[in-house]
Order: C-alpha cells, then structure tokens, then sequence
C-alpha cells in the first residue's frame, strides 16, 4: 500500500532495506509516473516493478511506465461480456459550480478559470 510508504521520513520506509522487496505491484500503474511512487521504486533499485491499469495514459499526458507486455482492448471486453456496452458523450461545460462547505454561498467558476487553474 504505496500511502503507508510515502514521505520523506516515512517510519516504514526508513526500516526496510532496500533489497527487501523483489516485486511491486501498482495496480492504477498510470500512477507510477508520479513523484511519490518514482522516490518508492528508487528506493528498492532491484525490485521488479508490474503495472496493471485500464488507462496507462494519464490526464496529464504522460504513459505509463514501463513496457506493455498484456493488452485486452475495452472493445474484446464488451464484445466477451466482461463491460456492458458502452457509448460515447462528450461534454463541453461553458461554467462549473463550487459551493463551499459548511456555508450556502454559489462561485460559478468561467470555463477560462477552469483551464487556467488546471
């Protein structure tokens, strides 16, 4: 569980060596490209490191690390009966609405501020 391992002086990092692991598995792996899980697979250099992820290409753009070695197209999955059918909405908000907790006030938010806060 890589949120027990994170930080800088992590207790349970700091005790283990860094041979004690010889595989890590990241499920989510388009994860594995982030700051905090690059400082874990520094840590163990010598641990074998498998990512499984329905998406290995971020929001951000980055893929996942790693070489694929497994593929299984959504497309099979349908058609194998694993995901019901899917279909396609794209959607385009013009504004977004935050209401702030614990009062009753509204900030519609301009799709501008949206992009520009990321």
């Amino acid at each position: 569980n890589i949120q027990q391992l994170q930080g800088d002086s992590n207790k349970w990092l700091m005790q283990l060596s860094d041979d004690f692991f010889d595989l890590i598995i990241f499920d989510e792996g388009h994860h594995s490209v982030a700051a905090t899980w690059e400082a874990l697979k520094a840590k163990f250099p010598k641990a074998t490191i498998i990512n499984y992820s329905a998406t290995p290409m971020r929001a951000d753009g980055q893929m996942m690390a790693g070489k694929i070695i497994y593929t299984f197209p959504i497309s099979k999955a349908i058609r194998s009966g694993y995901v019901k059918r899917l279909k396609a909405v794209q959607l385009n908000p013009q504004t977004l609405r935050y209401v702030r907790r614990g009062g009753t006030e509204e900030i519609e938010v301009s799709l501008d501020e949206v992009k520009r806060l990321g």
